[in-house]
């Protein structure tokens, strides 16, 4: 009588090599980007000194016709407490890009950019009625264009 495991290697299709099955995965995760745009992804807000202030999240749908969606984060509040919710208001032209939410228990907070280039945006973030210069910039990149933009963790301060 043949071994078991004899049997199985003729009858099961072979195995993928770790190789094969690197790059299927890589395949995959490029046809799915494909069909994102370019502000899709993680980002931060920065303060003039370089401090997080928001982390922002984005889905933008290929070719930037679609609604934009978005969530905001606020690491400087405790752990526990309401640091995230949906972005409201989220608009765009070529160049520019607009955000508005309203933490629970705070003021409407509102964010105007512009475009810098694909990696950063800068403008003002309007909260409690105080104006302050922001810059936005990737913290983890969706695309290989974007991939040179990656920021380190949202704890570091960005110059």
């Amino acid at each position: 009588m043949l071994p078991l495991a004899l049997i199985a290697a003729f009858l099961l299709p072979p195995w993928p090599t770790t190789v094969e099955f690197e790059g299927q995965v890589r395949a995959s995760a490029a046809a799915a980007q494909a069909l994102q745009g370019p502000l899709d992804g993680a980002w931060i807000v920065a303060g003039a000194g370089g401090e997080a202030i928001y982390q922002i999240e984005l889905t933008d749908p290929v070719g930037g016709r679609s609604l934009l969606a978005g969530a905001w984060r606020d690491p400087r509040r405790p752990p526990g407490s309401e640091q995230f919710g949906a972005v409201d208001i989220l608009a765009r032209t070529a160049d520019r890009l607009s955000l508005s939410f309203t933490p629970v228990g705070a003021s409407p907070v509102t964010i105007r950019l512009r475009r810098r280039d694909v990696c950063r945006w800068a403008g003002i973030l309007i909260e409690s009625g105080v104006r302050e210069p922001v810059r936005m910039l990737r913290d983890r990149a969706p695309t290989a264009e974007a991939t040179a933009c990656v920021t380190a963790p949202a704890a570091r301060r960005f110059p």
